[in-house]
Order: C-alpha cells, then structure tokens, then sequence
C-alpha cells in the first residue's frame, strides 16, 4: 500500500472525481428521463476504464477480484445504456 505524498495526491483526486460524479448522478436521477444522457456519458467511461485495465494493467491485477471488477462495470455499463435507449422509447411513446 502506498503512503507517499504522491499516492495520498492521487487518492485526494481519485476521491474528489468519484465524490463529484456521484453528486451528478443523484442530480440525474431526479430528472431521470431529461438527464438521461449522463447514462450513456456513464457508460461509454466505465466501458473504457475496463479497456484501459485489460491493455495496461492486466498482468499486474489479475486474479478473481480484477474478473469480478470488470465484470461487474460491463454489467452496469450495459444497464446505463439499455437505460438510455429504453428512456428514449418511453419519450417517444409519450409523445414528448
């Protein structure tokens, strides 16, 4: 485990992203059919954060929990765009 400034630096930023993207999300879900292009935005980022993983980093973090991790971003990219796609059919069903 690191503990070097440079490693709390990283992890200040990584926490600062994630405590801001989660903040974006809970504003999309109060609008969820206006704001629904923060799923697809959502999707397209974890899809290519499981890319990164699997050119980079697959050597250094394999093992059941590198499979379950990317397994389940798949998983949850592919609901926030079955999402997208099914909040624009519901759109054009109500005729807005």
């Amino acid at each position: 485990m690191g503990s070097g400034t440079d490693y709390q630096l990283a992890m200040y930023y990584g926490a600062m992203f994630m405590a801001g993207w989660t903040v974006l999300l809970v504003w999309g879900a109060i609008k969820p059919i206006e704001r629904r292009g923060l799923l697809l935005i959502s999707s397209v980022f974890l899809f290519l954060s499981v890319i990164v993983e699997l050119v980079y980093f697959v050597d250094m973090l394999g093992g059941i929990g590198f499979q379950f991790g990317v397994t389940k971003r798949l998983v949850v990219s592919l609901l926030f765009t079955g999402a997208y796609f099914y909040s624009l059919k519901l759109k054009r069903a109500n005729g807005a």
